[in-house]
């Protein structure tokens, strides 16, 4: 069984797709967000194949 994780924020999920190991599996963002911070995260995940989700914020999180 392996262990999962979650990690926030943009400047922490930057840091860990700009490592060489290729920890984070699956990126789930927020849809609509369309800024140059957040295209920066996009392209990086798509430069490691990195499957990308994006929804809505859920109340309460």
């Amino acid at each position: 069984m392996t262990a999962e994780e979650w990690l926030y924020g943009l400047n922490a999920v930057k840091a860990a797709l700009s490592r060489s190991d290729n920890l984070i599996r699956t990126l789930w963002v927020l849809q609509g967000r369309k800024d140059k911070r957040m295209q920066e995260i996009l392209d990086l995940a798509e430069c490691k194949n990195i499957n990308v989700h994006k929804g809505t914020s859920r109340a309460g999180y």
